[in-house]
């Protein structure tokens, strides 16, 4: 025999229960939520613990590796590209590690994700004195996409163009990430009483959008 659900109502009240009612019941509004369902804490930091020996002791292990890092930018780095099985286990020191994982099998040794966008790895490694693997450069600009490539794909030219007039910033511009971000100065400055519209126009030979009055300095 199947089961009768609960009416709406009684299962919002199992959900909720123990929290103040408020009107964030019926609408998202978490400012409300937290003001009225939070418990602030006015005691002291006696309850707190300082670290073991054994993270004192990994921290120790760690400290000739930190120096060497500041002194050189990153203390090494791995050239293959980065993926759940790419490297080796690394450890600090496995007999004493409880959470265990590295992002590559030595400590401190940085890994690439070129599978964002190929032109920010290939320029970090060169900022600091390394040669990006030729082999690397053309498959990730000639044979596999990454998420830079397919985000500028599906731009139109008036999302490039207004990219371009810095009309939205915050586009990949190879790191991957795909925001967009609006700005209000740059409308503002290029088209004040015109339409998005008119202001996503080709550029012109200045760099501005042909609806934009000259913007020295920029």
């Amino acid at each position: 025999m199947a089961s009768i659900p609960k009416p709406k109502s009684e299962q919002w009240d199992v959900a909720w229960r123990g929290f103040a009612p408020g009107s964030w019941q019926s609408r998202v509004n978490v400012r409300e939520f937290i003001q009225r369902n939070y418990t602030p804490y006015e005691g002291d930091g006696a309850f707190l613990q300082g670290a073991t020996e054994r993270t004192r002791g990994m921290w120790q292990t760690l400290q000739p590796l930190l120096a060497k890092e500041r002194e050189k930018g990153i203390l090494d780095v791995s050239q293959i590209p980065s993926s759940i099985l790419a490297h080796d286990p690394g450890y600090i020191d496995k007999e004493r590690e409880l959470i265990v994982g590295l992002q590559t099998e030595e400590p401190l040794k940085r890994a690439i994700m070129p599978f964002g966008g190929w032109r920010v790895v290939a320029a970090s490694l060169e900022s600091y004195g390394y040669k990006p693997d030729e082999r690397l450069g053309e498959i990730f600009s000639k044979y596999r996409k990454t998420h830079n490539d397919g985000v500028f794909d599906a731009y139109t030219p008036q999302i490039r163009n207004a990219r371009s007039s810095g009309i939205v910033t915050g586009l990949p511009d190879a790191y991957g990430r795909g925001r967009i971000i609006g700005t209000s100065s740059s409308p503002t400055r290029c088209a004040r009483k015109r339409s998005w519209t008119t202001a996503i126009r080709p550029r012109t030979s200045s760099g501005c959008a042909r609806s934009c009055p000259s913007r020295s300095g920029r």
